[in-house]
């Protein structure tokens, strides 16, 4: 036994070097890519066709075999000239998507509709969501393959389908320097894809319906229709040709809200506009007829006035004529309904340069008067608490120097959505303490004011699930947020992100849930993943659009997102260390039986949980908390081994715990979700309580 070790210790320089050799024979491939081809290989072998030629035609195959077509669209140039461009059968990428009985999307699919079947009475409703993408690295100098990029979905598929990337189907890609060509935009491209969806000489919708192949069994007759348009600021102005947020109207939903000039907020030194109206009952709001009768009278205007007067009465009502623009196409009015059609997303309203930046940075500059040592005070508290390991940021470093310097060079708390998510209520705990500790009015006011915007993006978080909020709830958290800011005189620093706040309660009635972008970012890496390696640009939509569609299928086949199960993720046998361990905890574990343990448990719910996470569970009429030492597999079914679990007492924002040393085996299925926590003196634990349960 010892000469066998010993030989193979021997050997291992001589394997390494044969790893290395390798790796660099090849082009560059990061170290994780070149051990993923390894183990495919090893356990697949080396496929009979190998050559360049043989990879670029098995792209083309998965689309070949599923008679996926990419049919050409027109667009008029500012030239006069058109230009052709690539662009998805939609109806074909579809069928393709729900023809593989064994595919749990199909599966979904199919039941969804026995749900919902389509009629004249109740058609499905069709989810556009339009955005520009940086394709590598976001901060270089040169962004000339920046892409917009179309997706659709359904919002029959459900809120939580929806918050799955794999939903959300890619029915266009376009380069914006071919865009910028293009009269309208994005306007235009829009207008011809949704004519190619809805409006097909063989095949119109606006009375017929679209067939489709339930696998095994009859054709379904599809009836849909446009509903939901969600995007963000800046998409929404270049597909309505409104003037957007830095317009005068700012708001194509509101007939009376002029902008106004607010402070400087931004290092730029640029203007910012909004409106300080905290009241939905004082909003005169637009119809679809009245934005009809506007876009027909801008029209008649661009006939009669000169080039001056003209521009003069487009900023006067707020919007941009182009005769290719989505709104100015007649044949498709019975189609497109804008202001029923209109949804803002709450990501980018609150998190991405939004309403969560501007009062955090405002917050901190009014504390910092009396607390001269915030930032260092505030990271060294942030620093304490643990995330769930499912999220890739860590709290340390949040609130450090580098990020205080950025903050106050910019004029605004500088993070990311995901980050502003995962600090806000962290930064409520730490401000609500500061509260106590005898703060000066300004302060308490400042205070009150994130406590009641840390309720809102909470009430966002859990509107993402029907029913989860009424709009009731969703107007009394905006109303008590927008009357927390002018409580402490910030009216002045009301963009226009923040008005939008008003319009979250008519979205919420009208589709009974929230979709949040969130998704749709983590939809960009697919586009990311292949638009920073094609060379060549003569036919570069359509060799993207090649990958991106192969992608998904794949993917689609293997999702395990829309089966609602328990299961461990990637189980592997335990070590002999931690199979001893496991056996003493469990007795029913004999020597001979082989254990297999795993590092992280997807719930039925979708929310993943990792080994080492504090977890909640429903106790004895109350919350309890544990966290996870191991996840094991007993008889099929997953269980974890858990030390630490009590029970906690909760506010509207934290509980707090004992920290009962002790192991215990629990069932996976009890546990609701993974929080953030952190160890107090006095062995307390507190955690801060989900946006779904509070």
């Amino acid at each position: 036994m010892a000469s066998s070790s010993t030989d193979a210790f021997a050997e291992r320089p001589a394997k390494l070097q044969k790893v290395n050799a390798l790796r660099r024979k090849l082009p560059h491939l990061t170290a994780s890519a070149l051990s993923e081809v390894c183990k495919v290989l090893r356990d697949e072998g080396v496929p009979e066709l190998t050559q360049r030629k043989h990879i670029a035609e098995a792209a083309w195959q998965p689309l070949k075999e599923n008679r996926i077509l990419l049919n050409r669209l027109s667009l008029l140039q500012t030239d006069g000239a058109e230009l052709q461009i690539p662009s998805v059968d939609f109806w074909a990428l579809l069928q393709a998507a729900i023809s593989d009985a064994d595919s749990n999307f199909a599966q979904y699919f199919w039941a969804c509709i026995d749900k919902n079947p389509p009629s004249p009475s109740s058609a499905w409703r069709l989810i556009p969501y339009t955005d520009e993408i940086v394709p590598g690295n976001p901060l270089a100098v040169q962004t000339k393959r920046k892409i917009w990029a179309c997706y659709a979905s359904f919002v029959e598929l459900g809120s939580y389908a929806l918050q799955h990337e794999e939903s959300w189907l890619c029915i266009g890609l376009l380069r914006s320097s071919l865009m910028a060509k293009a009269e309208a935009g994005v306007s235009q491209w829009i207008s011809k894809i949704l004519r190619d969806i809805f409006m097909r000489p063989a095949n119109h919708l606006e009375h017929g319906c679209i067939s489709l192949q339930r696998p095994g069994g009859p054709p379904v007759l599809f009836r849909v229709v446009l509903s939901m348009i969600v995007q963000d600021g800046g998409a929404h102005k270049a597909l309505w040709s409104c003037k957007g947020d830095a317009g005068t109207r700012m708001c194509m939903l509101c007939r009376n809200v002029i902008a106004q000039r607010c402070d400087i907020l931004h290092s730029s030194g640029l203007p910012v506009v909004g409106s300080s109206e905290i009241r939905e009952s004082n909003l005169s709001l637009a119809t679809d007829q009245s934005i009809h009768e506007a876009m027909a009278k801008l029209a008649e205007k661009k006939m009669l006035l000169n080039a001056a007067d003209f521009s003069t009465w487009q900023q006067a009502t707020g919007w941009t004529y182009n005769s290719c623009s989505l709104l100015q196409q007649e044949d498709q009015r019975w189609l497109v309904r804008p202001i029923s059609q209109y949804c803002r997303d709450s990501m980018h309203t609150l998190l991405v340069s939004g309403v969560f930046q501007t009062v955090t940075w405002l917050v901190l500059e009014a504390l910092q008067k009396q607390f001269p040592n915030l930032w260092e005070i505030a990271d060294e508290y942030v620093a304490k608490w643990t995330l769930p390991r499912n999220i890739s940021a860590k709290a340390e470093g949040m609130l450090g120097q580098s990020r205080a310097k950025a903050c106050k060079e910019a004029e605004t708390f500088k993070c990311t959505a995901s980050e502003g998510l995962t600090l806000s209520p962290i930064l409520a705990c730490f401000f609500r303490q500061l509260a106590r500790a005898n703060a000066n009015v300004e302060a308490v006011q400042a205070i009150q004011c994130f406590l009641q915007l840390d309720k809102l993006v909470a009430c966002c978080q859990r509107a993402r699930s029907e029913g989860a909020v009424s709009p009731g709830q969703m107007r009394k958290h905006v109303s008590d947020f927008l009357q927390a800011v002018h409580a402490a005189e910030w009216q002045d620093r009301m963009h226009s992100k923040f008005h939008w706040l008003l319009h979250f309660g008519s979205h919420l009635e009208k589709w009974g849930f929230m979709v949040q972008c969130y998704t749709h970012e983590r939809k960009h890496r697919t586009i990311k993943r292949f638009a920073e390696d094609i060379k060549k640009t003569s036919a570069y939509e359509q060799g993207l659009l090649r990958e991106v569609l192969g992608q998904e299928l794949y993917c689609l086949a293997r999702a395990d997102c829309f089966a609602a199960m328990l299961q461990l993720q990637d189980p592997k046998p335990a070590s002999r260390r931690k199979a001893a361990a496991l056996r003493k905890i469990i007795p029913e574990l004999t020597s001979a039986q082989v254990i297999h343990v795993a590092e992280k448990v997807r719930l039925p719910s979708g929310e993943r949980i990792c080994r080492g996470d504090a977890v909640l569970l429903e106790g004895n009429g109350c919350l309890e908390c544990a966290l996870v030492w191991a996840f094991v597999e007993l008889a099929g079914q997953a269980y974890s081994v858990v030390h630490s679990i009590s029970s906690l007492l909760c506010d509207d924002l934290v509980g707090e715990c004992s920290c009962i040393d002790s192991l215990h085996l629990l069932p996976c299925r009890d546990f609701l979700c993974a929080c953030t926590w952190r160890d107090m003196a006095g062995g307390r634990r507190q955690i801060i309580l989900p946006a779904s349960l509070r």
